[in-house]
Order: C-alpha cells, then sequence, then structure tokens
C-alpha cells in the first residue's frame, strides 16, 4: 500500500486538510513509499504552530514508510536543536524530543 493511502487510513477524510496545512505552512517530504509531514516546533508547546525565530525543534507530525525518518532528517531543509514526535504507549500519547544531531548518528546506525 502506498503512503498516501496509508496516510488516508490513518487520518480519514481529514487527511487533505492536514496535508494541505503541513504544505503551505509546514515541510513535506514524499515519494511513492514515504510520506513525512514535519515543522518547526517550540518544546514547550509543541501542538502549536510558532514562528520559526521563536522555534528550538522540529515536530514530526507524521512519517509513513520504510525508512521515512531517515528521509525526512536528511530533506529537512535546515536543522534545529532538537528533533521530536509523539507516540501513543498502552493507550497514553507520549511527546518525546531528541538531540537533532544525535539522531543522525543513530539513523546512520541503523542503515549499516
Amino acid at each position: 500500500m502506498s503512503a498516501i493511502r496509508n496516510a488516508i487510513e490513518l487520518y480519514g477524510s481529514d487527511f487533505s486538510r492536514v496535508h494541505g496545512i503541513y504544505l503551505e505552512h509546514g515541510y513535506t517530504y514524499s515519494d511513492p513509499d514515504i510520506l513525512a509531514l514535519a515543522r518547526p516546533c517550540c518544546i514547550a508547546r509543541p501542538q502549536s504552530w510558532v514562528e520559526l525565530r521563536d522555534a528550538d525543534a522540529w515536530w514530526v507530525q507524521l512519517v509513513i514508510g520504510h525508512g521515512a525518518l531517515a528521509a525526512l532528517y536528511n530533506h529537512l531543509p535546515f536543522p534545529l536543536p532538537k528533533i521530536g514526535w509523539a507516540r501513543d504507549f498502552n493507550g497514553k500519547r507520549e511527546e518525546r524530543f531528541y538531540d537533532f544531531q544525535r539522531l543522525k548518528s543513530l539513523l546512520i546506525k541503523t542503515k549499516t
């Protein structure tokens, strides 16, 4: 299944709206097998959209596909100190941030 189809399955009818917002105000990366949506954010309030000058991290809204996080990382237009995303653990949403440069070394290790 393509990355877009997976995203539509995940977001339902809201996918077009979310994708459009990230196309206009955030950052998107896609190919037939990968879809990633990200934007600059402030760690103190990651769900809020902020001006670039106030950002201290990248917020990853969506990554779908094998190698999608590495592809997104390699295509982000500039580094910020941190990068973060949310995961659901046992039904509880947890937002986590990681050192941007350290993540690079971890992604390189997973390729070998």
